[in-house]
């Protein structure tokens, strides 16, 4: 009785969802074949180049050998050679194992034809920049360490090469391909990423607090007072440069956010990942040195305020901050 029960529920379910799903892929279908035709009609009148993104978006809504060759031949006439010779060799691959023979003979001679064509590059690393984690990336194509030393077919024209490792510095460098042209790109040793160094505070030894019966501070108390000065100058400058790595933290922030995805800000690349941890570097050492900054001051204040004072002296000891535009000052009188 159940198990009638649950097919009378399920049965009706699967007849709404399937139309639907059928719907669905029928109008890729349909969107797959007007983007083919209008490939096919841009060929027609010359337009090569606006060929080429129109078979692409076809060939990703509904793969077909087709529209496989029709992009290749497309790839080929734009000067894309290693673009169209691997997809050649692919679509040979496809039209074999689906037994359609003409096909898989037509991509293997387009393939052999281009293999002359080709212009390589050969990645050379040399055993000194073999460090560990190094990533090297030809555009958004991560190259595999068993592909480095070996000649590798690339498309004529620019391409950004990026090399990478945690805890070094980026190298990045624009190759420049030559149609048919044979190439070598030696990837450099990486330089390690700079570290900020907190300051360390000065250890200022206090001055036993003078007695009452004394009234004269023989020198002493002007010594404190230019102590106390210097000390809280130090802790200004400390707290400028804090200010100064708070603002690097901010921007490398906000340099990593264009590199990452915007409805999800945790997934970056390469590029991404590398600021955002420059930036939490900068972020730390901002936080250390204000930290480091705000004590001195407080010990120079203290310092200034207890230092003893003389009977000939007419004024009582002052201190006084300041700031401008260009900066800050600590001043004292005695």
């Amino acid at each position: 009785m159940h198990s009638l029960r649950l097919a009378t529920i399920i049965l009706p379910l699967v007849v709404l969802t399937a139309p639907a799903t059928v719907l669905a892929q029928d109008s890729e279908k349909a969107a797959a074949e007007t983007l083919f035709q209008s490939g096919r009609e841009a060929i027609a009148q010359g337009d090569a180049a606006g060929a080429c993104p129109k078979f692409e978006a076809s060939q990703r809504l509904d793969p077909a050998l087709g529209t496989m060759l029709h992009l290749a031949d497309c790839y080929e006439r734009i000067g894309k050679t290693a673009s169209a010779w691997a997809l050649f060799e692919e679509a040979a691959s496809l039209a074999e194992s689906l037994g359609q023979r003409p096909r898989a003979k037509i991509a293997k001679e387009r393939a052999s034809a281009l293999d002359k064509k080709l212009s390589r590059v050969t990645f050379r690393v040399p055993a000194e920049s073999r460090i560990e984690g190094l990533r090297i990336q030809v555009e958004s194509v991560m190259l595999p360490a068993e592909s480095w030393e070996t000649s590798m077919p690339l498309d004529p024209g620019e391409h950004v090469v990026v090399a990478t490792a945690p805890g070094y510095v980026e190298w990045k460098q624009t190759l420049s391909i030559e149609p048919e042209a044979t190439q070598t790109l030696e990837i450099p040793s990486l330089r390690v990423t700079p570290t900020v160094q907190p300051m360390p505070a000065p250890v200022i030894e206090q001055p036993a607090p003078p007695r009452a019966d004394v009234v004269k501070d023989d020198g002493r108390g002007r010594l404190q007072r230019i102590a106390g000065i210097v000390t809280g100058s130090v802790g200004l400058a400390t707290l400028v440069a804090g200010g100064v790595l708070g603002i690097q933290a901010l921007s490398a922030n906000d340099q990593s956010l264009s590199e990452c995805r915007p409805d999800d800000p945790t997934l970056c690349n390469t590029t991404g990942v590398e600021l955002r941890s420059d930036a939490e570097g900068f972020a730390l050492g901002s936080t250390i040195t204000f930290v480091t900054g705000a004590a001195l001051v407080a010990t120079g204040v203290v310092v200034f305020v207890t230092a003893p004072s003389s009977d000939a002296e007419p004024s009582k000891p002052a201190l006084a901050f300041g700031a401008s535009p260009g900066g800050a000052s600590l001043r004292g009188t005695w």
